[in-house]
């Protein structure tokens, strides 16, 4: 993110760390205290919400969305 400007996109960001975990996901700790994520179908283990990758790319997807539309507007 690019501070100022992408403040446009804060919106995708609260909603990503408003995210519930999907169903086969179960958040844990460590012994050492630090989070992650487990999938208990695949036993998958990862230190990224499983629902990051999403969120990264709806705000890329948007950024993309937004510049065309400043490009047709001076177009016009």
């Amino acid at each position: 993110m690019d501070g100022a400007k992408d403040k446009t996109y804060f919106y995708i960001a609260k909603e990503g760390l408003k995210a519930p975990l999907p169903s086969n996901w179960k958040p844990c700790k460590s012994p050492r205290g630090s989070i992650y994520y487990f999938n208990i179908n695949s036993s998958v283990r990862q230190k990224e919400h499983p629902c990051d990758d999403y969120y990264r790319d709806l705000f890329k997807k948007e950024k993309v969305l937004n510049a065309r539309k400043k490009e047709e507007k001076v177009i016009k």
